[in-house]
């Protein structure tokens, strides 16, 4: 499926020169695109998303994010999964848009305080470049650490506005009685959004370890219809020793 080969963590640690682990042959989104399809095949036709208020006041449990210090407070249907062969670790589960994913990446570099800085600031002039209602970027406490979010859309403006979405055909990842790929008719160029939640903690003197929450693949559509959802879901986001 064409989708855009964005990683958003790339973009989150580049100012402070942290190199992502990108062992896969396929970006997050074609992964995460694949085992939806995958998923929808094979779901019994009578199931049915959660609804918003199902999200909101249903169920919820304490998911701690694999080893992070960190956890999240998740509907009852949400867990811990991998994808690439167990090199992407993953939190997810059901939302009223479709499946929702999160990766955890964990990097073994240490940056310094004026790195996080710089880091913030290059955001801000991102987010400063493409002007959108959904746009965020904040610096905030967590835990004896900080928490950098930033939300934009991914795509680069053309004047001054997102590219507009094209319909197409699109491969689902599934191949046909004779092997062939199969494809549907959507979006060729979907807006995608980069969100990401990068937390930095004190791990010596002026220097902070970094572990990184990014949404895979997640289209704008999605993150409106879910907002509601999402927004309670990663205010929930906690440091846990």
């Amino acid at each position: 499926m064409k989708r855009w080969r964005t990683w958003a963590l790339a973009s989150v640690l580049a100012g402070l020169g942290v190199a992502c682990d990108d062992k896969g042959d396929l970006p997050p989104e074609v992964l995460r695109a694949r085992q939806q399809a995958q998923q929808q095949a094979a779901m019994p036709a009578t199931r049915t998303a959660p609804t918003t208020q199902e999200l909101l006041n249903g169920p919820k449990k304490t998911l701690r994010l694999a080893n992070f210090p960190l956890s999240l407070e998740v509907p009852k249907s949400w867990n811990l999964g991998s994808m690439g062969n167990g090199e992407i670790i993953t939190a997810g589960g059901p939302a009223n848009s479709g499946e929702i994913t999160i990766q955890l990446v964990q990097q073994g570099q240490q940056v310094l305080a004026n790195g996080l800085e710089l880091t913030y600031q290059e955001m801000k002039k991102e987010a400063q470049s493409k002007p959108h209602a959904i746009n965020r970027v904040e610096l905030r406490p967590l835990g004896p650490g900080k928490v950098l979010e930033q939300r934009v859309i991914s795509a680069p403006f053309v004047n001054g506005k997102p590219p507009a979405e094209v319909w197409g055909d699109v491969e689902t990842g599934l191949k046909d009685a004779n092997g062939l790929p199969t494809t549907t008719r959507g979006i060729v160029n979907p807006l995608m959004i980069k969100w990401t939640f990068t937390v930095f903690l004190p791990s010596s003197e002026g220097k902070y370890s970094v572990r990184a929450l990014t949404f895979m693949g997640l289209r704008l559509a999605e993150y409106e219809q879910d907002r509601e959802f999402l927004e309670q879901l990663m205010k929930s986001l906690k440091y846990e020793e």
